[in-house]
């Protein structure tokens, strides 16, 4: 069985989208193959995608590209037509670049992303039952070292003030990664306290699903 821990692992955010790409038709299939005309893209591409499908909509994919009109969202099972409804997945793709690396991550706290369940129970009925109903929001809470001199420091801090929407990624020293897109929060003013190192608070908050590779 194989197991992972955090140690390693880099934090990365990108402000950096290029131009759109139209997505013109996407395949019901796992993965699921788009359509976007002299999309110029390549394997391992990192795009985000706009799109009609709930659960396709703001989250980042790989690309594995097919042909010149032709590429595959890596990761993206669109195979249940209840969940993506055939010919509605169509959108942009916009290419990440850029990435600035969050620094002097100290502790990290997710939270959010579980499934969440109704609680039914008839008046009859003696045993009760959950019923699904879909997914929380993901939030990552991150305490960094409050060190403004860090090469990132102002970048980050220009994020935040100016609500900027970001790809977000964690990279795990074997290479295993997640992607999510949404906003990145920072609070400036250093928390301290006895013992500890001067830190700052932020928070990522996703808006779509998040993607793992």
């Amino acid at each position: 069985m194989a197991m992972s821990s955090p140690v390693g692992t880099s934090y990365y955010l990108s402000s950096t989208f290029a131009s759109a790409k139209t997505v013109t038709a996407v395949t019901n299939a796992n993965p699921a193959v788009a359509t976007s005309t002299s999309h110029g893209y390549s394997d391992n591409d990192e795009l985000l995608f706009s799109s009609g499908w709930e659960l396709a909509n703001n989250s980042v994919f790989r690309a594995d590209q097919l042909t010149t009109d032709t590429f595959s969202f890596t990761g993206l099972n669109s195979t249940n037509t209840n969940n993506f409804a055939a010919g509605s997945g169509t959108g942009s793709a916009y290419k990440i670049s850029s990435w600035v690396e969050i620094p002097q991550v100290l502790s990290i706290n997710p939270n959010g992303g579980r499934a969440r369940f109704i609680d039914v129970r008839t008046i009859k009925a003696l045993q009760g039952i959950k019923l699904p109903d879909g997914f929380e929001a993901m939030a990552i809470e991150f305490e960094i070292a409050w060190d403004t001199a860090q090469a990132n420091w102002s970048t980050l801090v220009s994020i935040s003030r100016d609500t900027t929407l970001v790809a977000y990624k964690s990279v795990k020293g074997s290479g295993a990664a997640t992607y999510a897109y949404g906003y990145f929060q920072m609070g400036e003013a250093p928390l301290q306290a006895a013992g500890q190192v001067d830190r700052a608070a932020a928070t990522f908050v996703a808006l779509g699903r998040t993607i793992s590779y």
